[in-house]
């Protein structure tokens, strides 16, 4: 039996939200002081209608919301 899922599966997303949406790749990794500061690269925006291909912890949220699809 599964207790929980495995929040560092992939999984194939929709965006439904209509302002879009802003994910932190990321969220639950362990990053150093030096990458903090790497903003552009920790943060990406998509917009309404748009795939995307993450891990389940980085949208667990935005799929509780209503605001991301899963497709897979």
């Amino acid at each position: 039996m599964i207790d929980r899922p495995n929040l560092d599966t992939f999984v194939f997303c929709k965006v439904v939200d209509k302002e879009g949406i802003v994910v932190d790749n990321w969220e639950g990794l362990t990053i150093s002081a030096e990458e903090e500061d790497e903003d552009d690269l920790r943060r990406q925006v998509f917009s309404t209608g748009a795939h995307i291909f993450v891990r389940y912890r980085v949208v667990r949220e935005l799929v509780q919301e209503g605001k991301v699809d899963l497709l897979m």
